[in-house]
């Protein structure tokens, strides 16, 4: 290979020499020399033999330690195409010594290193080969190789890669496939565990070309600082996976990613700050007339110069500028303190981030109208617990009123122990604690009940928080955020955050996510009589279901504060009997409410079961019809695929007819295919269409000209039903008043997740949730395995009720030709009192974009994309776009459910004030007046 570039004569410099060339001159010499010209000119001289042999075997270090690891990448890729290394399997750890053993250590270079040092040469490749990773062989044991018997001969599997680099910003590699070398593969990029990114092997290698054959497009390479959240890291495990395949290319690895610490964000942005506030105020001196003529001054003459050069004749005065650019650094520096509300974690860093970093914010203060009786359970078996408990209540900053330390029959006189603070109340024998909690909760004093079991704490500005959340409210549930200890294999103190949504009805059926801790009006707990005595049920579950009963979904506020550390409520033997108890507890609130629901065991073939969940099976309206419009281009071949899948998969067809809108111009194969479509499935009309596309406007027209059904689903051409009685499925949940949109779980070819809800970030932008995961991860508290509610769904499945659509217009094909009317149709549902859900067990494969084509891959499309988001942005208000089901936690996560943030006070106060919003929009599309309890 022939010398080419500059930049090609800096990396063979850095690699054999661990620095830049001298100057310029030595760099235009080089071009044009042969690389293994270059590479013996530098082992044979005199600086290769003191900087790189003595150096080395005498102290172990090399000069490249100066170098930056960024430039490994290119140095790798310079090797390859020259052929001084060939292709390594597994994995070469990101270190310049590393790289350079592997250069000294194969031909050409390794006879150049042992004629000119012989013995010595020998030991410096040996010590060099032995810095990498063990369980490989080394360069110099692949002679050794050949030599083994044919009966330890290894069958050698098609698909192989290598990793020829992992550092902190920087991961190369390859795969390939030996029996088509030129076929494209891909390989999956997870960041502690999740899936980031999939990224193509198209990458031209000149090693793996030479050694498999091909066109040799079979590297890639991934900036790992550019990964989602990776910048908000300072370390983190990478591994790598082959798409479709079961080969692992980098088993799970440690990365160091060096980010600027949340104090070191600040220290240093006000640093900057004064720099160039000096620099301004020294123009603004230097700019000041002394005597004479101010013109004259030197600055107002470059500057005036300056101006004259560019033409700018309606510049603003150099004086005023400067007073701009100060007042700009006056608002900046009133900024600061808010910088460490937007630095965000990683949600598996937790642990680490939590132990150094206060995440509650200082409560404001109440008027004192609240007040709190508390009960804590004792747990005669850890005595310890209880008293952990009371002193994070005796550290309140708002004092409760009283508390009650419920202890049993048999506990030691010493648990127990009496104190000013605590009252005593020791259980009959065989007596459990809920009876006589409920007839405590009669002669409480507090206008509030907290129950907490022996282990669970309260922040010091719990209850403080609490009280001033219940003065803006007269919801008788509040619930909060917290900490649940798990312990992981034998290892303690690790921490899993509950960052929990806002209320979700769907969520509190499936499973009672808002957990044990809950604070709630004492007069409503009086009048619903208190906790449930019967053992078969879930207490605090059906607590929290009889209160929506009673005083309806408006009745619960969700606290977006980490107030509350606990330990898991249900140890694992008894998961069987808890999903018997809320299966029980479930069935019973859906019988009082005269659904005709069945609650079921979790059970998704697709994703995975969960233990300690439930299943809900809506009763339809059999006599409903449904409308299925799928709007196409040219794509005869996939309308039959998701048809027929449609057909196959539906419980009664009789009930449901599909238009096809074919919309451009069409060869005569194409109308021939879609004529076909017509005559095989008599539920199926075929609509011609030849204007400018509008996803919004076909979708509208057919609505109106040519559906007759009450329910309405829009699919893309590019999908395939997996759902077996989907129909039922859509029309049990549409049969619920308060459902306005339903979306489903969407997969790529390949099985993973598509689309699986839109979450909206507090900076606008929206995102598919679990993108890229498989369906059996369940994403962050198993989202993607339950319905619950959503910003929004995707328009490639979407379910609504005719009613719903006309009332709101239908989507809106004016501001919107292709994308976004999804994201603003349901907002607006939300907007008037409705919910928009993501049903799992709704699940189609869906080839995205394939009819249209991808936005990423036009920049018109891109542009157009970005224009229409934009557009929907200003349609609405921040409380309109804020999402309740994304805890404000997690709303700057790239990547939905990835990331964590601490608040600040105006994050917590748009939580609170959109949930009183949803409230209102809630009673104003039920009709019904909101229910308190009594005085």
């Amino acid at each position: 290979m022939i010398i080419r570039t500059l930049k090609d004569v800096d990396l063979l410099y850095a690699l054999f020499h661990g620095r830049m060339p001298e100057n310029n001159f030595v760099r235009e010499d080089n071009i044009g020399r042969p690389v293994t010209d270059l590479a013996k000119a530098a082992i044979d001289s005199e600086e290769f033999e003191h900087s790189i042999v003595e150096r080395f075997l005498q102290h172990g270090m090399l000069p490249h330690r100066s170098l930056s690891v960024r430039m490994l990448p290119d140095v790798l890729q310079l090797i390859a195409e020259a052929q001084l290394t060939p292709p390594s399997q597994g994995l070469t750890l990101g270190e310049w010594t590393a790289v350079l053993g592997r250069v000294l250590s194969a031909a050409p270079c390794r006879p150049m290193v042992e004629a000119r040092y012989g013995e010595t040469g020998r030991q410096l490749i040996d010590r060099l080969c032995a810095t990498q990773t063990p369980g490989r062989l080394l360069p110099t044991q692949l002679s050794d190789s050949n030599h083994l018997e044919p009966s330890d001969a290894v069958t050698e599997p098609e698909i192989v890669s290598g990793v020829d680099i992992v550092a902190n910003t920087i991961c190369r590699g390859w795969i390939v496939d030996r029996g088509a070398p030129d076929r494209l593969l891909h390989v999956q990029i997870k960041l502690n565990g999740s899936t980031v990114k999939i990224v193509a092997a198209d990458e031209f290698r000149h090693d793996v070309q030479a050694l498999y054959g091909g066109t040799g497009r079979a590297g890639f390479t991934v900036r790992l600082d550019l990964l989602p959240d990776a910048r908000f890291l300072s370390r983190a495990t990478i591994a790598i996976v082959a798409v479709g395949h079961d080969l692992t290319v980098l088993p799970e690895h440690v990365v160091e990613l060096n980010p600027i610490p949340e104090i070191g964000i600040e220290a240093e942005f006000g640093e900057e700050l004064s720099r160039v506030r000096d620099s301004i105020e020294r123009l603004w001196s230097a700019y000041q007339p002394d005597s004479g003529d101010w013109r004259a001054n030197p600055l107002y003459r470059a500057v005036h110069h300056l101006r004259a050069r560019i033409a700018d004749s309606n510049a603003v005065p150099i004086r005023q500028e400067l007073s701009l650019l100060l007042e700009s650094l006056n608002r900046l520096e009133q900024q600061l303190p808010s910088l460490r509300h937007s630095q965000s974690w990683a949600l598996t860093f937790y642990s680490v981030v939590r132990s150094g970093l206060p995440f509650v914010l200082p409560s404001p203060s109440a008027s004192g109208a609240a007040s709190f009786s508390l009960v804590v359970i004792a747990d005669a078996g850890a005595p310890g617990a209880a008293h952990e408990t009371l002193a994070s209540l005796v550290a309140q900053t708002h004092a409760p009123d009283e508390v009650f330390l419920v202890v049993s029959a048999d506990a030691p006189p010493e648990f127990g122990a009496p104190t000013e603070s605590v009252e005593i109340v020791r259980l009959p024998p065989n007596e459990p604690a809920i009876p006589v909690i409920n007839g405590l909760a009669a002669r409480m004093r507090g206008s509030h009940l907290i129950i907490l079991d022996a282990g669970a704490m309260l922040a010091p500005e719990a209850l403080a928080w609490l009280a001033s959340a219940i003065e803006r409210t007269t919801a008788p549930i509040i619930y909060t955020d917290g900490e649940v200890v798990v312990d992981r294999e034998g290892e303690s103190d690790r921490l899993l955050p509950r960052f929990l949504p806002a209320f979700d009805y769907d969520l509190l059926l499936q499973r009672n996510y808002i957990g044990d801790v809950i604070c709630i009006d004492r007069r409503a707990f009086v009048e619903l009589g208190g906790l449930s005595c019967d053992p078969v049920l879930d207490a605090r579950h059906d607590l929290l279901l009889r209160v929506l009963d009673r005083f309806g979904r408006g009745s619960f506020v969700h606290l977006p504060l980490l107030l509350v550390h606990s330990t898991p409520s249900i140890p694992a033997r008894d998961l069987p009997n808890a999903r018997a108890r809320t299966l029980r507890t479930v069935q019973r609130h859906l019988d009082r409410t005269g659904s005709r629901a069945r609650a079921v065991a979790h059970d998704d073939v697709i994703g995975r079961t969960l233990s300690d969940a439930v299943k809900i099976h809506w009763q339809d309206d059999p006599t409903s019809r449904i409308s299925v419009i799928i709007p196409t281009l040219d794509s005869a071949d996939m309308v039959f695929a998701l048809i027929s899948s449609l057909r196959r998969r539906a419980a009664n067809w009789g009930r449901i007819e599909v238009i096809v809108v074919v919309n451009g111009h069409l060869e005569p194969r194409s109308r021939f295919g879609l004529s076909e479509i017509e005559k095989v499935y008599n539920r199926v009309q075929v609509v011609y269409r030849e204007v400018p596309f509008n996803w919004a406007e076909i979708n509208n027209t057919a609505v109106r000209d040519r559906s007759s059904g009450e329910l309405l689903v829009f699919l893309n051409d590019d999908m395939i039903c997996l759902t077996d009685e989907w129909d039922v499925r859509v029309r049990g949940q549409l049969a619920r008043d308060e459902i306005g949109v339903v979306g489903g779980r969407l997969l790529y070819p390949n099985g993973a997740i598509q689309h699986a809800g839109i979450a909206f970030s507090q900076d606008d932008t929206t995102a598919h949730e679990a993108m890229g995961d498989a369906p059996d991860e369940g994403s962050y508290l198993d989202r993607t395995l339950l319905t619950h509610e959503v910003g929004a769904v995707t328009g490639a499945f979407f379910a609504c009720r005719r009613v719903v659509f006309d009332s709101l217009g239908g989507f809106d094909a004016q501001r919107y030709v292709v994308t976004s009317s999804d994201a603003d149709f349901c907002v607006r549902v939300r907007a008037g009192g409705k919910v928009v859900i993501y049903d799992p067990f709704l699940t189609w494969i869906h080839y995205e974009s394939v009819s249209r084509g991808r936005d990423a891959d036009d920049y018109k499309k891109q542009w157009r994309a970005e224009a229409e988001h934009e557009r929907w942005r200003a349609a609405f208000s921040p409380i309109d776009r804020l999402d309740l089901s994304v805890n404000p936690h997690l709303a700057h996560s790239v990547r939905p459910f990835s990331t964590f943030q601490r608040l600040d006070r105006d994050a917590v106060e748009m939580w609170l004030r959109a949930q009183a919003k949803r409230r209102e929009r809630w009673q104003q599309a039920s009709g019904d007046l909101p229910v308190r309890p009594p005085s």
